[in-house]
């Protein structure tokens, strides 16, 4: 996944707003709370714990409207 700047405020955005998004990685798709952010890497906070995935791994983003 490309990171800009326009990437990282949305992502960040999603952070602050406690957002709920869909991350595709490899084909497996994760859905959680997004619970940090880095230059390396995106955790989501999934009902049976935390997945911390590297971006280089990540396909797509997608965040869930509440």
């Amino acid at each position: 996944m490309q990171i800009n700047d326009k990437t990282k405020r949305w992502l960040f955005d999603m952070y602050n707003k406690q957002s709920i998004v869909t991350v595709k990685s490899h084909n497996i798709r994760y859905v959680g709370v997004l619970k940090h952010i880095s230059a390396e890497h995106v955790m989501i906070d999934m009902p049976f714990g935390v997945k911390k995935i590297s971006f280089t791994e990540v396909d797509k983003i997608i965040e869930h409207k509440r």
